[in-house]
Order: structure tokens, then sequence, then C-alpha cells
């Protein structure tokens, strides 16, 4: 990128980015927006029609940006945030990048409460909360009187603490253990939720590059069949709900009718399958059985 001793006007930063990634983008210049944008902190539809130039640090920082996205990293990490339903999270490569899909796992435990406002006087688990985004989304627009959230990653914790102070997320109890380690015996929920790893072993590697070089097989991968994170919830997650609890665990599409399978098989009852925004069977959700 031309780079000068007085420096660079943002549109000339602009078309610049946009020619290098053309050769891997169908819409390089909506990427090169994308990336300019988050590093000016600012409207740059507004601020690429005016006049003012750059200095060279910014030239920099976005030619490494492009280097990055060029590389197949996601542009959730190269860019660090990306929204989730009202709030915008802090991402890194110690978490997976938040869902569309996952956002609907939000509206599956908001549709199971009869209660207004939302939530309120209820309590709620959030198991493997990886960036925190489901249990931050319920803070922000429920009335829960308690959110625990629990990862096995300290990493993703440190991320989850940071992104429930940016969006004002009061409250949120942060747990690290694996599974069912940080809950005590006597503690029970009016609904556990939970977006756990789904894929096989042997499809982690056929995964797209931007996905298996970059976000933490941790948060994806889940033994030989794809269901050791499901069905060890559905095994012992009872233990842990209230009479009338709700259980909302996010599955594998491919999966659906394996996972209903095993719900049944372990006792729970109302056991059904839920679609997601792209009509296909996403949300296992089930009551706890008598």
């Amino acid at each position: 990128m031309p780079e000068t001793a007085s420096g660079t006007p943002l549109r000339n930063l602009l078309d610049a980015a946009t020619a290098r990634l053309q050769s891997e983008f169908a819409n390089p210049r909506r990427e090169a927006m994308g990336l300019l944008g988050s590093l000016v902190g600012g409207p740059l539809a507004i601020m690429i029609n005016r006049p003012d130039v750059v200095d060279d640090r910014l030239c920099t920082r976005l030619e490494n940006a492009v280097s990055r996205r060029l590389a197949g990293e996601p542009l959730a990490y190269v860019v660090g945030s990306v929204g989730f339903r009202t709030c915008t999270l802090e991402i890194d490569q110690n978490v997976l990048i938040p869902r569309p899909e996952t956002e609907g796992l939000v509206d599956c435990v908001f549709r199971s409460m009869r209660v207004a406002p939302v939530g309120k006087g209820r309590t709620v688990w959030d198991l493997g909360t990886g960036s925190g985004c489901v249990a931050i989304a319920l803070s922000v627009e429920g009335e829960f009187a308690k959110i625990v959230a629990t990862d096995v990653s300290v990493d993703a914790l440190r991320v989850a603490r940071r992104n429930a102070e940016r969006n004002h997320a009061e409250g949120i109890d942060f747990r690290q253990g694996a599974f069912f380690e940080p809950i005590a015996a006597e503690e029970t929920f009016d609904v556990i939720v939970s977006n756990p790893p789904y894929i096989a072993s042997d499809e982690y590697q056929g995964l797209d590059r931007s996905v298996r070089d970059f976000e933490p097989k941790l948060a994806l991968e889940s033994g030989i069949d794809g269901l050791f994170h499901t069905r060890r919830i559905l095994i012992r997650a009872t233990n842990f709900l209230k009479d009338s609890g709700l259980l909302a665990i996010e599955i594998d599409s491919d999966r659906a009718r394996q996972s209903e399978a095993l719900a049944l098989g372990h006792g729970w009852n109302d056991v059904r399958v839920e679609d997601d925004l792209f009509g296909r069977p996403r949300y296992l959700l089930a009551a706890r059985g008598s």
C-alpha cells in the first residue's frame, strides 16, 4: 500500500486493500471496508469521502489485517469483535466465533419462560460458555435471578468476563471446570443451556481451514461420533435441574435424530428438536424426567 511522509487518504487505503483481497474474495470491497472500518473506529461510509489523510501507522495495521485475512484467518478474529443479538463481543482464538444459530438457542430459552418480564426469578446455567455469548445475552435481555456460566478453558473465561463487563451484563457467576465439576451437588437450575462441541473426530480434518486452523479444537471436536459432550450432558444434567426445568442444547443438524434418541433413552421428558433460522434441526429441548 502506498505510504508518504505526509500521510495517505483513507480512500487510497481502501482501494489498495481491495486490490490485495480480490484474488481470494468474491466481494473484496466489502472485506476491505470491514477491516478498515474496524481500525478507524468510526462511520467509514462518511469518513471515506473526506480529504483527510491518515498516518503511516494505520497503513501498517491495515496491511497486517489484510495479510491475516489472506492467510485464511476469520474476519471476527482479525477485527477482534463480533455482533451477537444486541451485544458486541470481543473475540480471539481462545473462543469459538458465535454463529447466528446460537442466537436461536437463546430464543429457545426465552420461549420456554412463562413469566414476564422474561426469565424473572429463574436460574440458568450456561454449560461451556466460551465467549460468554449465551449467558450475556440472557443477562442483557432477561431478568434472571441467577446466571452461572462455566467453561473448562481459563483463557475462554477471561474473554467471557471482559465481554460481560463490556456489555454491562452484571451478576454472571463465571466458574472454571469441565462438565459438572464447577457445580455443587445441591445446586439446581430452572434452565441448563449449552452449545457443546459436536464435530466427530474424522470430520474435524475436513472442516474449512478458516475453522480448523484458527478456532479452538476444544470447542469443536466431540469424540468418534460427535456426541461425546451431548451424551455426557444428557446422562447427568437431570441431577442439576429443578422439577420443571428445561434442558436446551445446540446440536449438529446431521445428528438430530441420534441426539433425540439419546435424550429419550436417558429418561428425559417432552423431548423435541427445533429448527434454526436456516430450517435445519438444531436445538434439542427436553424436560427433567420423573
